[in-house]
């Protein structure tokens, strides 16, 4: 598409490209050419990450602006990009300097679209990769804004995608990738001709590698591959630990608070030496400093003074990233779960943690009631089994326990409830009997969501099972289980002979697009306060009383 519309380009002094879900500030286009006249160089492009805003949802002029940082490569060789926040861009007169670019917007003199045109042959991913390379070997420098000007609705659950409307998209886009790989070096390339599509002859794809610190080839960046997970700071191969919790690097420049195992916020370094390490949590603009033994915060807002207060007294304590022992996961299993109506053959399975408990204990009800009528046994669970792993990973572990005891068991996450008993799982089942595993699809755009997921007693849904618990172990910001179970299926079984893809409005329904009538619906990325009031209005309404 973006091909498409550069031929319609007729000579324009300037040049914007942006995607279709963006709100502006006032007078942005003059603020852009304002700031495209700062840039220190002859050939400028404005671009990378804007501010996120939500819909319905007032958004602010003077927000800090992002810029763009090489976090690591995917799997399939592809760039990862993350957004940041610049620091102190109060004091900051013009846009800062970047080797990184961003697709959905891009501010340049239009003399850009005819040395670094748009390849016809790019369908979806590998177009930031190969911009940003052949941008900067046309001899473009890049650059991001120091101010916010455009803000962008990310996530948009509710629309349609292009994976959504068109049925060969996979196939497209791996031909995209592997257009990437050839024309980066990645893989030798002895049968494509990219023609204007290439790179450029004023600068050299090693420069860029040397100044942006990342290398295609080798897959690093800044030195350093995506499996090195632990960051080189003085206390590497640490954790610092408090009465009630501790703190723990998690993967590349990111750790996480537990309490009582429990996994209760992300944190990223902002700041290391080796007298201290300062970490920071986004969502509450909340950033941690733990120095020697003590460990303190401060919170970046109206009303908060700009200090450090104390927080906690710990210590470091060396840790070894290991395993749990399956007998170590059985004895939980044994402490903290409950087994209700045992020996049937159709089970329910759900796990929910203390620190959630304001508002699941709402959907346990409801679970709870719907067993009980349908004389299904279930699985209760109250913490996690597998303490040591990301906590979304504990169903993978629970559905390879429950799943020998039974012909079916069907996985229900704990911000999902029933709404129409009337319904019961056998309905669902079938609709492809002959399938071992039934999943729906998601309304934020992944191929299928784990939310709600119903898994045959067969060999084939035994062997996935153990397959997936056996690969990297993702973060939910990485798409936790689900990203890794969408990838095996495409690996082992991408023809879909062994399992199921039904629409979400089946089993594993959006209250964006939730009806009366509708079997399950899954709250996901709603509030406790939004999830608790909508779990107690389906309870009274189903004459369900709380536990």
């Amino acid at each position: 598409a973006r091909h498409l519309i550069q031929q319609l380009y007729s000579g324009e002094k300037y040049y914007l490209q942006l995607d279709s879900h963006h709100r502006f500030v006032k007078n942005w286009d003059e603020l852009c050419i304002e700031w495209l006249h700062l840039c220190p160089s002859n050939k400028p492009v404005l671009t990378g990450y804007m501010i996120q805003y939500e819909k319905g949802k007032e958004y602010l002029q003077d927000q800090v602006p992002y810029q763009l940082n090489a976090e690591k490569f995917y799997s399939n060789n592809k760039l990862r990009l993350v957004p940041d926040y610049i620091d102190g861009y109060e004091k900051l007169t013009a846009p800062q300097p970047t080797y990184f670019l961003s697709a959905h917007f891009l501010f340049t003199y239009g003399q850009w679209v005819k040395e670094v045109p748009y390849d016809p042959e790019l369908y979806f991913e590998g177009e930031e990769d190969t911009l940003a390379v052949r941008s900067y070997t046309h001899g473009w420098d890049m650059f991001h804004p120091h101010r916010a000007v455009v803000y962008h609705y990310y996530t948009r659950a509710d629309s349609r995608k292009h994976h959504d409307v068109h049925p060969n998209w996979d196939k497209l886009n791996q031909v995209s990738l592997d257009r990437m790989r050839k024309l980066l070096g990645i893989i030798p390339n002895r049968s494509i001709d990219f023609k204007e599509y290439g790179l450029g002859t004023v600068r050299s794809l090693d420069e860029y590698q040397e100044k942006s610190g990342v290398n295609f080839r080798d897959q690093t960046i800044n030195g350093r591959r995506a499996d090195d997970l632990i960051p080189d700071h003085p206390n590497k191969g640490f954790r610092y630990v408090y009465m009630g919790g501790y703190y723990k690097c998690m993967g590349e420049n990111e750790w996480h608070e537990f309490q009582q195992d429990i996994g209760m916020a992300t944190f990223k370094v902002v700041d290391e030496a080796k007298e201290y390490l300062i970490l920071y949590d986004q969502s509450r603009n909340l950033y941690v400093k733990i120095a020697g033994e003590y460990c303190f915060f401060k919170i970046l807002e109206e009303g908060h003074a700009n200090v450090w207060n104390l927080l906690y007294k710990g210590y470091w304590e060396e840790y070894i990233q290991q395993k749990e022992t399956e007998e170590q996961i059985l004895a939980r299993i044994a402490e903290y779960g409950e087994v209700i109506n045992e020996g049937k053959s159709i089970a329910v399975a759900t796990l929910r943690t203390p620190n959630i408990m304001d508002w699941a204990v709402y959907a346990e009800a409801n679970v709870k009631a719907y067993c009980k009528k349908y004389d299904y046994t279930l699985y209760s669970y109250n913490h996690l089994i597998a303490a040591k792993e990301p906590p979304h990973w504990n169903k993978v572990k629970v559905l390879m326990h429950a799943l020998p005891q039974h012909d079916y068991v069907l996985w229900i996450d704990s911000d999902a409830i029933f709404t129409d008993f009337n319904k019961r799982i056998e309905d669902i089942i079938c609709l492809a009997p002959e399938k071992d595993l039934l999943v729906c699809d998601d309304i934020g755009g992944w191929m299928l969501n784990t939310g709600v997921i119903i898994v045959k007693n067969s060999a084939w849904a035994r062997q996935t099972l153990e397959e997936l618990w056996a690969r990297p172990h993702y973060l939910h910001a990485m798409g936790a289980e689900q990203n890794q179970l969408i990838q095996l299926l495409l690996e082992k079984d991408k023809e879909q002979q062994n399992w199921q893809l039904f629409d979400q409005k089946l089993f594993n329904t959006h209250p964006k697009v939730h009806e009366e009538g509708d079997y399950i619906l899954h709250m996901m990325g709603l509030s406790g306060e939004e999830r608790a009031e909508v779990f107690q209005y389906w309870n009274k309404k189903l004459g369900i009383e709380s536990l």
